[in-house]
């Protein structure tokens, strides 16, 4: 459970430079906000996923954070 004054995290693995573009997988049975975290694989798309984001936008954001760039 969260409350007002907690943090709970939720993990999540990511591959900015994978062969099919920015992914992540967020793992089952995680909580937050009181309700599970939708769980599964996610992939960038090169013209941007709902947020808006393209696959290139996010893995530049992770190199822009300290990721080495390996792309």
């Amino acid at each position: 459970m969260t409350g007002q004054d907690e943090v709970t995290p939720v993990r999540q693995d990511v591959y900015p430079f994978a062969r099919a573009g920015f992914v992540s997988y967020t793992p089952p049975r995680q909580r937050a906000f009181d309700k599970l975290v939708r769980a599964g694989w996610y992939i960038a798309t090169p013209h941007g996923d709902t947020s808006g984001m393209t696959s290139s936008a996010a893995t530049a954001l992770f190199v822009s954070a300290g990721i080495p760039d390996h792309s």
